[in-house]
């Protein structure tokens, strides 16, 4: 038991002097896809579409973000055919924008 506490303890103590690194002011800067699928059996869209993200620096320890996006949604099956038949559009874009501090 003794054994144990102290490899407990010595286990403890390493992870709190173990300190983090830093990288220094970096831009970073990435780009992806994004893919929505339905999650049940009768949902009549999908949706695609791609992201872009952003991170400056602006002091020691703060960074500005920000993304932003394009989405299609595009409706399927009977949806689309009565979208059609009313003579609206079959698909809608989102653009999903978001700006942020770390």
């Amino acid at each position: 038991m003794k054994k144990l506490l102290f490899s407990l303890a010595l286990v403890a103590g390493l992870g709190f002097a173990a300190s983090a690194q830093t990288e220094g002011a970096v831009k970073k800067l990435s780009i992806g896809a994004e893919f929505g699928i339905p999650t049940e059996s009768n949902s009549d869209t999908f949706i695609a579409g791609g992201s872009l993200m952003a991170e400056f620096p602006v002091a020691k320890s703060f960074n500005v973000t920000g993304s932003a996006g394009y989405l299609s949604l595009m409706y399927t099956g009977d949806a689309k055919d009565a979208l059609k038949a009313l003579g609206l559009p079959t698909s809608t874009g989102l653009v999903p924008v978001k700006a942020g501090g770390k």
